[in-house]
């Protein structure tokens, strides 16, 4: 299934992320633009603190997150 960052614009969701300590790549980088690209080899700690930034930046833009 295709994913798509809020907004539809990577390199916005790659920079708002940043600002809360999180870092993914634009899907630009990689010939994709308009998705993004997180890495598979972080720690489930790792992934499981970065969550709740990305839940937040998606309600920012307007896309609904799944109940707490």
């Amino acid at each position: 299934m295709e994913r798509r960052p809020p907004g539809g614009d990577g390199d916005a969701y790659a920079a708002a992320l940043a600002q809360h300590g999180v870092y993914v790549l634009s899907g630009r980088l990689f010939g994709a633009p308009g998705h993004f690209r997180i890495s598979l080899t972080a720690t489930m700690d790792t992934v499981e603190r970065a969550l709740p930034a990305m839940l937040g930046v998606a309600a920012r833009a307007g896309v609904p997150t799944p109940p707490a």
